[in-house]
């Protein structure tokens, strides 16, 4: 089962936290696909704008609050656990009003349906993060990823990068890969193997044998989590002049 992120920002003045929703023209990354690709589809759109980020990325998941934190779906191992900012702390005990208008129940009229027409704030792992303690981390740290690609993705990956393992890249090697893969005929080696054997004759499968290769490379936590680092955090920079007036607070579903 997947988990998201429900996020909305606050902005401190005099002493008093309020909600700040995302400024005329700013779209959450997260749904700017489903935007474009159903550009007359209202709901896609509002959606987009009234959020700061929802992606789905395990890896910014783990260093905002430790949640999924180098595991992936089914609990599967993908080897890119990180040093999170914080464990998660709850909501901070002066949350504004607007946020805490989103909690639970708050977001359901007396028939159950939804009246606000807004986000909400998942159901668990709560948690909070001044923007100065965002911009105060090592973004550039490299973490590892882990998974299973096929032969043929592999070999691709040795011709134009090299045989280094882990691979140490800026940008993932692979289009495709998955945490784990099961099936008839299917059956894994690590990478270690498949270069052992392609210096030693070739890897050679046996009849209707579907042969795939676990490998792992590094790359820097900023171009893991680029959207939110190059697209939200520049906005929130400019609420304030002080990043301690500003916080993101959110939580989680799964």
């Amino acid at each position: 089962m997947g988990c998201d992120i429900h996020m909305v920002v606050e902005r401190r003045s005099k002493g008093t936290w309020a909600r700040v929703k995302p400024p005329e023209g700013f779209l959450d990354p997260s749904y700017r696909d489903l935007v474009e690709r159903e550009p007359e589809n209202e709901y896609w759109l509002n959606a987009a704008k009234r959020s700061w980020y929802s992606g789905r990325n395990y890896v910014l998941f783990g260093v905002l609050a430790d949640v999924r934190n180098g595991v992936g779906f089914a609990g599967i191992d993908t080897g890119n656990a990180v040093t999170p900012i914080s464990l998660p702390r709850g909501f901070p005990d002066d949350m504004s009003e607007g946020a805490r208008a989103l909690l639970g129940d708050n977001r359901y009229d007396d028939d159950g349906d939804d009246s606000l027409d807004d986000i909400w704030l998942g159901d668990h792992s709560f948690s909070w993060l001044t923007l100065d303690e965002l911009l105060a981390y090592d973004w550039d740290h490299g973490a590892l990823r882990r998974g299973v690609v096929s032969l043929e993705d592999f070999e691709a990956r040795v011709n134009e990068h090299g045989q280094s393992l882990p691979l140490r890249a800026d940008s993932h090697p692979y289009d495709h890969w998955s945490g784990a893969i099961s099936g008839r005929g299917i059956s894994t080696i690590s990478a270690l193997e498949a270069l052992s054997l392609a210096q030693n004759g070739g890897i050679v499968a046996k009849d209707d044998e579907r042969l795939h290769v676990r490998d792992e490379w590094v790359i820097p936590l900023r171009k893991q989590v680029s959207d939110f680092i190059d697209e939200v955090m520049p906005e929130l920079e400019k609420l304030a002049p002080n990043p301690s007036d500003v916080r993101i607070v959110f939580g989680f579903d799964s």
